[in-house]
Order: structure tokens, then sequence, then C-alpha cells
């Protein structure tokens, strides 16, 4: 049997500490055996109510009011004198006993008992979570309650339960594809099921991984998705580099883009000059090669059968043919290199005379074709101007 805590026995009152009394197995409250021992006490014809066996040690006098008067407890083993336990130390009548076991030696004390509650191995001073089993004091926020007590482990104003990502810090709760893990947590923030550690383009779906200039970033994540200098919002071509922007028929559509790089209406692939105009098509010689693309149908030889002369040959504006007498004259016009027609800026007809105005020809070599009511004369002419 032990006193759990000191007391001290004083005249007229009973100063303690502590919070039970043991006796033979038996729990008595402290504070009422306290009270009961001052009530004794403030009896005058009660003058002691305990005998002192030795220093340390109080026994009951015989017809001592506390023998027999504590409370048994049936459900502890009765090791007791008389009818009840009595209140104190030892039982009256009873031999004298020595605390502890024999042959016992204690490994510790109240006074210095380890108090650990849940029993993890971590002192409840020093546990940062006493009443919940916790050895590796795991406290995330570093706030002192370790995360198996604390209601908001990551400590970024959102409590664990509703916190989408509840060891990390994220108050913006930001979650990109809305799969309940917060971005700062997921490891596949789009969802596209491409980790964020491999995925060019970790916040935008993207399986496909589509990388058209191979520059690490997804073309639907990339503001220049084929890497020509030129962003896609202003690129004629996005997907094919062409940093000249070159745009032939100045349809929007890079002519590295285009399937109809002159908007002649005839598809490059099969018009014979792609990148100059000729929805006709023509080729004079069948070569594949359009006319208007260098290949133009050849001056033919001069065919002089009524023109008797022409000058001056060559001249810069104005132009003088005569011809044979009598010789009606239907039509007068140049042919070019690329054999297109262009009509003189005045004709005009004195007897056999045609005086020609060629003021509107630029410098260069044509063939002048005048059509009578007959036949068709070819004579080469010469347009040079002073400099």
């Amino acid at each position: 049997n032990y006193i759990s805590q000191k007391y001290v026995l004083k005249k007229g009152k009973f100063n303690y500490s502590g919070i039970s009394w043991c006796h033979y197995g038996h729990k008595i409250d402290l504070y009422q055996f306290c009270q009961r021992i001052l009530q004794l006490t403030a009896h005058p014809e009660i003058n002691l109510i305990y005998t002192l066996i030795d220093s340390i040690t109080l026994m009951p006098l015989e017809g001592s009011p506390l023998i027999d008067a504590g409370i048994s407890i049936e459900s502890i083993p009765q090791e007791i004198v008389g009818s009840a336990p009595d209140i104190g130390a030892y039982e009256y009548g009873a031999e004298k006993w020595e605390a502890g076991i024999e042959d016992w030696e204690p490994n510790f004390y109240p006074w210095d008992h380890i108090n650990d509650i849940d029993k993890d191995g971590i002192i409840d001073e020093e546990d940062n979570c006493p009443l919940i089993e916790n050895s590796d004091q795991n406290d995330k926020d570093e706030d002192g309650l370790g995360n198996k007590c604390d209601p908001d482990d990551d400590n970024d104003g959102i409590l664990d339960e509703p916190d989408n990502c509840r060891l990390v810090a994220n108050p913006d709760q930001l979650d990109t594809d809305g799969d309940g893990i917060g971005d700062l947590c997921d490891e596949d923030d789009d969802g596209d099921g491409v980790l964020d550690t491999e995925d060019n383009c970790p916040l935008i779906t993207n399986a496909d991984q589509l990388d058209t200039d191979e520059d690490g970033t997804g073309d639907i994540c990339d503001t220049d998705d084929d890497g020509d200098g030129v962003d896609d919002s202003e690129d004629n071509c996005p997907l094919t580099a062409n940093a000249d922007q070159l745009d032939t028929d100045g349809d929007g559509t890079g002519d590295i883009c285009d399937t109809d790089d002159d908007g002649d209406g005839v598809e490059d692939s099969e018009d014979n000059c792609p990148l100059t105009a000729n929805p006709d098509q023509a080729d004079w010689n069948n070569n594949g090669v359009g006319d208007v693309c260098g290949d133009p149908k050849p001056l033919f030889t001069e065919k002089v059968t009524f023109v008797e002369n022409i000058y001056p040959n060559p001249t810069d504006v104005k132009l003088t043919v005569i011809v044979k007498p009598g010789l009606e004259i239907i039509d007068v016009y140049f042919l070019d290199f690329s054999g297109k027609t262009i009509k003189p800026k005045s004709v005009s007809r004195i007897q056999n005379n045609l005086d020609i105005n060629a003021s509107n020809l630029n410098e260069g070599i044509y063939i002048l074709e005048i059509v009578s009511n007959k036949e068709v004369d070819k004579v080469k002419v010469v347009i040079e101007r002073n400099k």
C-alpha cells in the first residue's frame, strides 16, 4: 500500500495534494478522506485517531471511528480486517506490512512516471498528437499539431475534409481537370492520360502530344506551332514554317499551304503556271508550261505582201506604214513576246498611208500585224525611246 502523493497532518487540519489513497487495492477518494479527518478532529474528545507505529506509519487506535469506515468495492479483492476497509494506510488489528513486493525492485516511481496516453512511444508532453498514435510525429505545416490531429494539415485555410490537396498548401483549390485532386497534388493536371512530367502541354488536354516544330511545347499550347518566328495568330501558314509569309494571290493563305497559289481556280498540282494566273492554261506547244510562264508563242517569220514600206523603224512613238493602193484595211495591232495583243493608241489613214501612234507601248520588239480584206501582213517593229 502507498499514498500516491505526499500528505501533511497538522493540528486542526489536514493538508494534502494528489488524487487518491490506495489501501489494499481499494481506491478511496482522498478529498473525502480528508474531509472525514477534519470532521473527526473537530471533536475535542478525540485527541488521536491514529497511533504512530514508527516515524512514517499510522494505524487507527482501538475504537477509532476510522475503523471499518471505508467503502468496499465488490470488484476489488477483499483483504481487510472487519466489515469494511479502515480509513488509513493500515487495517486496525492487522499485522504491520511493508510496501512493495518481496524481491522486486521497481523500475519507476510515481513521481517520475512517463505519461504516453496513445502509447506511440512519444511522451505526452512532447507528443504533437497525444491522444492519437502517431509515432512519426508528421506535421506537414509545422504548426505543432500532428497531421492526424490537425484539421488543416497544410495550413492553407481549407479544412482537410473539403481540401483537394490536403498536404500541400493551395488556397485557390485549382483543379484543372476537375477530378477532385488539386493541381499541386495531381500528377496529370489536364487529365489527358499523360503525366505532367512528360506532358508537353500539362494544363491543356492533348493526348496526341502533337508538337509540329518539336520545340517541346505541344501545338495546343504553342503560340508558334511551326517555329518560324511568326506567331500563329498572324501566321498565314501556322503549321508549316514560312518566315517569308509569301502569299502570291493575296488570299491570306501562304503559298506553302495554298493549293492554288495564283488564285486562278486551277489547283497547283494541275496548273501549268502555278504562280501566274492563267485560267485558260494556254500552252501553244503543249509542253506542260503555260505560255504566260516564259514559254510564249514565238514571233513568226515576218510576212510582207502588201506592205510596201514602214518607217521609222525603230521608232519611239509614231510609225508610218505604206500599203498597196486599193487595199481595205480591217485591223491593226501589235503582238509582244508573250503573244499578248496590244492595240495602238491610234491609227489614221490618208490614201495609202497608215499613221500609227504607238506611245502606249513599252520599249521592246513587237510584231505589227495588219489585217486586210485578203490577208495578214506581219512586220517586226522596234520601239526605242531616247533616255
